[in-house]
């Protein structure tokens, strides 16, 4: 009996000892276990700060190339932009200079072998006065080329109007008229071409109202005992010849201011100036150029 005791006791602590053991080998696997999943941990984690380097590397790679790009495109946009400038300002050099030449040949053919056209008045018609008082009248001008070239495009402009008598504007108003109907340059009518030398005839109609002409009637001198009661006045003619050189498009002119008078010295008086209403013979009208210019050429 006592042996059976000692034997379940031996078997016993035999027993302990071996799960002692397991548990020690268990502890031991598990410890192992541990420590490579710690390892595998730790390989993970160096992983993944490589691939983090590699990423910020490969970025910062990339963004320098991009740097690097943009700053030859710019070295090289700059460097087309000089070569464009270059090109340009030697483009813009010989435009000029070509310009130069030709506005220089421009101006010799103007000053020595352009056309200069003369403006002569030949023939007028009766001084007509129509029905309801308005005056007409037609001027027949000899247009001659004295020039050394052939002038193109020739036409006139012709008005006629009556200034104010007394002031300033008797002097000024002549001028302002021809310079607001000349600086139009725009043909109208008959044009045609006048060789050097060469000599044309060009008709031209005018008409003044009647309103107009007894708006600014001369009033009778002061002093004349029974001064007339009909209206008087003093018509002027102005105008210019428009022509141009050629193919150039530049235009030039001849212009003309003439005094419409009565030749009747027979009227008492002031003689020369027309009676407004009373129709003359062409033999009784002169066209008297302006005392205080208005012709030129240019």
């Amino acid at each position: 009996m006592l042996e059976t005791e000692a034997s379940r006791e031996r078997w016993s602590v035999r027993f302990a000892l071996i799960a002692v053991v397991i548990s020690l080998g268990a502890l031991l696997v598990t410890f192992l276990q541990l420590k490579s999943s710690d390892q595998a941990v730790q390989v993970a984690e160096h992983a993944r700060q490589d691939a983090v380097t590699e990423a910020d590397r490969q970025r910062i790679d990339a963004k320098n190339t991009l740097d690097q790009q943009r700053k030859d495109a710019a070295a090289a946009l700059e460097a087309q932009t000089k070569r464009a400038d270059r090109a340009n300002t030697l483009s813009d050099r010989s435009a000029k200079a070509a310009q130069q030449s030709a506005s220089t040949a421009v101006a010799q053919l103007e000053t020595t072998d352009r056309p200069w056209i003369k403006a002569v008045p030949q023939a007028w018609s009766p001084l007509t006065f129509q029905n309801n008082g308005d005056l007409s009248f037609n001027v027949t001008f000899a247009l001659s080329n004295v020039g050394r070239s052939i002038a193109t495009d020739v036409t006139i402009y012709s008005g006629v109007f009556v200034p104010a008598w007394e002031g300033a504007a008797h002097f000024r108003q002549p001028l302002e008229r021809q310079t607001a109907l000349c600086n139009k340059v725009q043909p109208a009518g008959l044009m045609f071409a006048l060789f050097p030398g060469e000599t044309k005839q060009l008709t031209v109609g005018v008409a003044i109202s009647r309103e107009e002409m007894e708006k600014n009637a001369v009033p009778p001198p002061p002093g004349i005992p029974n001064p007339p009661t009909e209206k008087r006045t003093d018509p002027m003619l102005f105008g210019c010849v428009d022509y141009r050189i050629a193919s150039l498009p530049k235009h030039h002119q001849t212009g003309f201011i003439y005094d419409i008078v009565r030749t009747d010295l027979k009227t008492p008086n002031v003689p020369y100036l027309i009676i407004v209403g009373q129709d003359l013979p062409a033999t009784n009208v002169s066209l008297e150029r302006w005392m205080f210019g208005g012709d030129y050429a240019n």
